[in-house]
């Protein structure tokens, strides 16, 4: 195989044998004669001459820069780094400290204990503890899946074990329940502070209004009960109760003292 190239257009040609020629170029059509140099080398079109004036001085072109060695990039760098490094550090240690000393609303976490006394005023004006009285912590912000059932929730009921269907269900939902001693103090346990509702069932009958139909109970205060459990009223019953929303907190301490009864 050899290779001419075209006196015309300069294309590379590859022929088979001297005896093929001429050939015609397949870019241009010129006819390739055996005079034809081989393996001419394809040169570039020329690039055109500029003056001198256009040509730029390279100690110009230098002044437009400004030249930094790579040390100080690196120093500047590390400085960098390490300024908001530092800056993150503070902010995390003071943001932290704000936020568990001085934010307000913010409740501790963890579970808090919660005692008290269940008393009444006499007609003399003495404070008698009231015995054998229900006091239960309900989470404000919770319902459960289930409304729970009253048996062994009320003053009536005998005491019901740790493992009692109405006792696991408060736990479940966060609260707890208890009675109180001869002295009328109680204590319990809830799974963490916030929001709840209490409500307090002394064996105390309450006097009922001049018509027999006009029940003590408040309608608001039936509703809400009976969010969690199955039979507000049969919880209630004819009993005097306290139903209130508190915040609770670790050692908290929550007093009822019912008024005279008429």
């Amino acid at each position: 195989m050899n290779q001419y190239v075209c006196p015309e257009c300069h294309q590379a040609i590859d022929v088979g044998s001297v005896g093929d020629l001429p050939v015609a170029c397949p870019s241009c059509g010129a006819a390739i004669q055996r005079g034809t140099v081989s393996h001419q080398p394809i040169l570039p079109p020329a690039l055109p001459e500029q003056s001198p004036d256009t040509i730029p001085n390279a100690a110009e072109s230098d002044r437009r820069y400004v030249r930094i060695p790579r040390s100080v990039l690196s120093l500047q760098a590390c400085l960098l780094g390490a300024v908001a490094l530092g800056g993150f550090v503070l902010g995390a240690g003071f943001g932290g400290i704000y936020s568990s000393s001085n934010s307000p609303g913010q409740l501790p976490q963890g579970p808090c204990e919660i005692r008290g006394r269940v008393t009444s005023i006499n007609a003399d004006g003495e404070e008698v503890a009231l015995a054998n009285a229900v006091v239960i912590f309900l989470p404000a912000e919770r319902r459960p899946e289930q409304r729970m059932e009253i048996v062994g929730l009320r003053p009536k009921d005998d005491l019901p074990p740790a493992d009692h269907p109405s006792l696991s269900g408060l736990r479940l939902l966060g609260g707890a329940s208890a009675r109180t001693d001869d002295q009328g103090r109680y204590g319990l346990r809830v799974h963490e502070a916030g929001e709840f509702f209490v409500l307090v069932l002394p064996r105390r009958a309450r006097e009922l209004r001049d018509v027999p139909w006009n029940k003590p109970w408040n309608k608001r205060d039936l509703a809400q009960i009976g969010r969690y459990f199955s039979d507000a009223m049969g919880l209630l019953e004819n009993n005097e109760y306290r139903w209130q929303k508190i915040t609770v907190t670790p050692g908290e301490t929550w007093d009822v003292a019912f008024e005279p009864q008429p």
